[in-house]
């Protein structure tokens, strides 16, 4: 088992997404920061649902490196974003620490 988990963390860390869309890529990044999706919608300018949607799908696109298809736990979801934030995520990163546009 803990072999397994090994793997999933591996995948993870390997697993780039450089070109996944914007919005989705802010939604992870708002989301780690501890925003509710209200909050985070409401910066955003979209409707609640749309950033659960926004998340949904960006989780889907992470979760594609895993062996066995599953839903990602957000434990997971912050451990890719821990490792993706200087390649990945760097743009958005960049533009949410210096105000939404």
């Amino acid at each position: 088992m803990a072999a397994q988990g090994l793997d999933t963390l591996q995948a993870l860390e390997s697993h780039h997404l450089q070109r996944m869309d914007m919005p989705l890529k802010r939604a992870l990044l708002l989301r780690a920061d501890g925003e509710s999706d209200r909050e985070a919608a409401d910066g955003e300018g979209v409707s609640e649902s749309t950033m659960r949607t926004r998340i949904a799908v960006a989780s889907a696109e992470i979760a594609l490196c895993l062996n066995a298809p599953r839903r990602l736990p957000g434990e997971l979801r912050g451990f890719w974003i821990r490792c993706h934030l200087q390649c990945c995520l760097a743009e958005a990163y960049a533009a949410l620490r210096g105000g939404r546009p």
